[in-house]
């Protein structure tokens, strides 16, 4: 009776929190350019195929490791909450004012922004034999990049003088160098990489090239410099577009990006 209470409550708390998280999707879509019936797909439809289908398998089984089944994917999300709450006490406690997953090189990097004094440390580490391909919390050289804003090009350098590879992937399947497209990462940090090694063609997991964050940003001055580094254009906008339409409405539209949209598109239409 007690496991069957609290099948139904893990099922109420699932519901609330797929409406709660496909209302947020959904306030979220417009200024993103996402399209509507993408995120109703994603945090809507799919969630709630599979509680239907745990709700389903419920009711309708006489098998005890099938309600087990059942009642271990309703109540996942619940337990990864646990779970990650337990772990970051545990942080908490063995590594005062650490993330979870962190080595010590990525907490110094990331500690760069509020004490420059960590730059020794990064050195020592390095020095010492520190992996600088090894990922944390995030990977060494995205981490690197953006403290270049903060502290200089040093932490950067320090680890492609160590073997830092640009074009290791992160845990989202892009490329380390890709973090400086960001429009808050001077435009010299991509220059430097792309002499170091950075693989201006490359793709990331989705299939698209640097170029696409430099847009995401409106980094004209990236994006411009990509392109005439042959860095592929295809792919698809949020909204649908090819990359060509999507900087010709850009250019069209009158605004403030339409400068910077015009230089990239006649960059990329000097490849046909």
């Amino acid at each position: 009776m007690l496991l069957k209470l609290l099948f139904w409550l893990f099922v109420a708390l699932d519901a609330a929190a797929i409406g709660l998280v496909f209302v947020l999707g959904l306030a979220a879509a417009g200024p993103s350019r996402t399209q509507p019936l993408a995120v109703m797909l994603l945090l809507l439809v799919v969630p709630g195929a599979m509680l239907a289908a745990a709700i389903w398998l419920h009711q309708r089984t006489a098998s005890p490791w099938l309600r087990l089944l059942a009642f271990a994917l309703v109540s996942a999300p619940a337990a990864a909450l646990v779970i990650g709450r337990l772990a970051a006490e545990f942080t908490a406690s063995s590594n005062p004012g650490g993330i979870w997953g962190e080595t010590e090189l990525t907490r110094a990097l990331r500690e760069l922004e509020q004490d420059p004094g960590q730059l020794a440390t990064v050195r020592t580490l390095l020095a010492g034999g520190a992996d600088p391909n090894e990922a944390g919390e995030q990977m060494p050289l995205v981490l690197a990049i953006y403290a270049v804003r903060h502290i200089g090009q040093e932490p950067l350098r320090l680890l492609l003088n160590r073997g830092a590879d640009p074009n290791r992937q992160d845990q989202f399947g892009r490329p380390c160098w890709f973090a400086a497209t960001a429009g808050s990462v001077d435009p010299g940090v991509l220059t430097l990489l792309l002499e170091r090694g950075a693989d201006a063609k490359v793709l990331g997991r989705d299939g698209k090239s640097a170029v696409w964050d430099a847009l995401a940003c409106e980094n004209w001055p990236a994006a411009l410099l990509l392109v005439q580094r042959g860095s592929p254009t295809g792919g698809i906008s949020p909204m649908g577009l090819p990359m060509v339409e999507m900087l010709g409405g850009h250019v069209r539209d009158g605004s403030a990006r339409g400068a910077g949209a015009a230089s990239v598109l006649a960059e990329i239409q000097k490849r046909k």
